[in-house]
C-alpha cells in the first residue's frame, strides 16, 4: 500500500531513484531544481495541515552529516524527522500521534 492510498499527499524532493529494497515502488510527486538545502529528507509528507519529512534509507543505511544538520534543524524548529526503510515504516511513523 502506498502512502498516497492511505490518504497521505507526498512530494518527493529528492533525484535518485525511490524504490525499496523489495522493489516496491514509493508513490510520490516529484519536485527537482527548487533549490533545496542539502541533506533535505526525501519525502515531505501532508495530511490533514500536517507535515513529516522522511528519510528514506535502505536497511542500515547510514545518513551523511549533511543529513544529521538537516535532521537536527527539523528537531529544533518541531518538524517531525523520520528515516524510513519501506512503506510499512514509513505509515507506521506517520501514525504516530
Amino acid at each position: 500500500k502506498t502512502l498516497e492510498d492511505a490518504g497521505y499527499m507526498v512530494v518527493r524532493v529528492n533525484s535518485s531513484s525511490n524504490f525499496t529494497e523489495h522493489g516496491t515502488r514509493l508513490s510520490s510527486y516529484r519536485v527537482v531544481n527548487i533549490n533545496a538545502t542539502s541533506g533535505h529528507a526525501d519525502l515531505v509528507v501532508y495530511k490533514r495541515g500536517r507535515a513529516w519529512m522522511l528519510e528514506v534509507k535502505r536497511p542500515g543505511g547510514k545518513p551523511s552529516e549533511t543529513q544529521i544538520r538537516f535532521a537536527e534543524c527539523c528537531t529544533r524548529y518541531g518538524v517531525p524527522y523520520h528515516v524510513v526503510t519501506s512503506p510499512e515504516d514509513a505509515l507506521a511513523v506517520l501514525r504516530l500521534p
